[in-house]
């Protein structure tokens, strides 16, 4: 999961202008992440991880920070694999 959590990081400091982005960053609460950039993040992890995200999954709980975005596409990826 290590390694999904990097990949999220570097591809929200590359779209976002904040200065270090961290794993426990609130992506809403500092409005770093507003609608437009959640439909790009999510085109991001549907080409990148190869995942289609259910309507379930679109709680705005799931992309509070980065980690709570790859906890979400950890646990796709073991539901893909089983």
């Amino acid at each position: 999961m290590k390694k999904i959590l990097n990949e999220i990081i570097d591809y929200l400091s590359k779209v976002l202008t904040a200065e270090k982005i961290q794993e426990d960053t609130q992506l809403i609460e500092e409005n770093m992440l507003d609608s437009l950039g959640i439909v790009s993040l999510l085109t991001f992890i549907e080409t990148t991880f190869g995942i289609d995200l259910a309507d379930d999954d679109f709680d705005i709980n799931n992309f509070s920070s980065p980690l709570k975005i790859a906890e979400l596409i950890h646990e796709h990826s073991v539901e893909m694999e089983k």
